[in-house]
Order: C-alpha cells, then structure tokens, then sequence
C-alpha cells in the first residue's frame, strides 16, 4: 500500500494538536485524513481507544506515560516515509473481522509487543 504523504501530513498535525492540549473527539473524527494508508487507520484506532465514556475531550494529561511515547512514536512515523507494520491474518482472524464490521464497542485494539509501534519491529531502536 502506497503511503500518503499529504494524509500524513494532516494526521501529523492533528496529533500535534493533541501534543500541545487537547483534542475533541468530534475533531478527531470530523478532520483525520481519509486514505488508503494503513497508518492512518492504525493509529487512528489506537487513538479512539484513548477517548472514555464519560468525557468526549482528551488531553496530554490524562495519558499514561506508554502511550505519550506511543504518540511521540506516532508523531515520528507519521513524518517517516516508513510503511506500516501489517499484521498478517489468519483466514480465522479475517472471519472475525467480518463478523464485528460496523461495530464501533467491538473493536480492538492491542500493541504489538515492543515499545517503538508505529515503527517497524526490525527497527525498534530508532
């Protein structure tokens, strides 16, 4: 999948936004790129896990010190000409995905195990 630069450029700075203060999750939702990038899609996810029930804002604050190195993280990737890590799925995980398509409380969202994601595994020491 090719990477969207301008797309990039656009997430980039809504994580910025978020860097600095905060951000809505109507905003987040109303101004992510649309793209064929799987980045964007990747870490748009991870960011919706962050939002909670009771509060439609998030602020810098509130994240725990993972996932502030896991939006700096993002903020790097995002201005890398990097490719996104896919995961391979099995044919079982693809029929689980059919299944839940369209069903925003079914989502999931797990890190791979290694504290650089967005980046690529092999350079992890970035």
């Amino acid at each position: 999948m090719a990477i969207d630069f301008d797309a990039r450029k656009a997430a980039l700075d809504i994580l910025t936004k978020l860097d600095m203060g905060s951000i809505k999750l109507q905003e987040l939702e109303n101004e992510w790129p649309r793209s064929q990038d799987p980045a964007l899609n990747g870490i748009k996810r991870w960011l919706w896990t962050l939002y909670s029930d009771e509060d439609d804002v998030l602020t810098v604050r509130q994240l725990s010190d993972c996932d502030q190195r896991t939006l700096a993280n993002c903020k790097l990737f995002l201005a890398s000409n990097y490719e996104f890590p896919m995961k391979e799925l099995t044919a079982i995980s693809k029929a689980k995905e059919k299944l839940r398509w369209g069903v925003e409380w079914n989502v999931e969202c797990t890190l791979p195990d290694y504290d650089s994601w967005p980046f690529p595994r092999e350079i992890k020491d970035n």
